[in-house]
């Protein structure tokens, strides 16, 4: 039997680079520190998120549609389906809301909350999901 006692060498664990928030030390490639905000809003406009044009933000704002976290990946969800039928432009409804979303571009074009949905005529989609 062999005495030989084995060495083991313990590596000090590095924290991964990237994006991360340190207190006034988080910098991007252009040398700015980054906040918690334009981390959001670079997570908020990867390929697998949706988008919302300018258009549909006002809209939102003015219609006093809420947009909770459920309702959020309802849509997104919703928007998965869409893209699986094979639908360009979508009529998706999420409880009290409708969105008028292009599936390709994954972008909500606009929304309407529950009163304005009531005798509307939705025009230019090819599909509609209601979720």
């Amino acid at each position: 039997m062999n005495a030989n006692p084995i060495n083991y060498k313990i590596a000090a664990i590095q924290p991964p680079t990237g994006d991360r928030v340190q207190a006034g030390k988080n910098t991007g490639d252009s040398g700015q520190r980054l906040d918690f905000q334009s981390l959001l809003q670079k997570a908020l406009q990867s390929d697998d998120q949706l988008k919302f044009s300018k258009h549909v933000q006002a809209r939102i704002d003015q219609r006093g549609i809420a947009m909770d976290t459920m309702q959020m990946d309802s849509l997104r969800q919703a928007v998965g389906l869409a893209e699986e039928k094979g639908i360009r432009d979508s009529l998706v409804v999420v409880q009290d809301a409708a969105f008028i979303v292009n599936v390709p571009s994954k972008t909500v074009i606009t929304a309407l909350n529950q009163n304005e949905m009531q005798q509307r005529v939705f025009t230019n989609i090819d599909g509609a999901v209601f979720y």
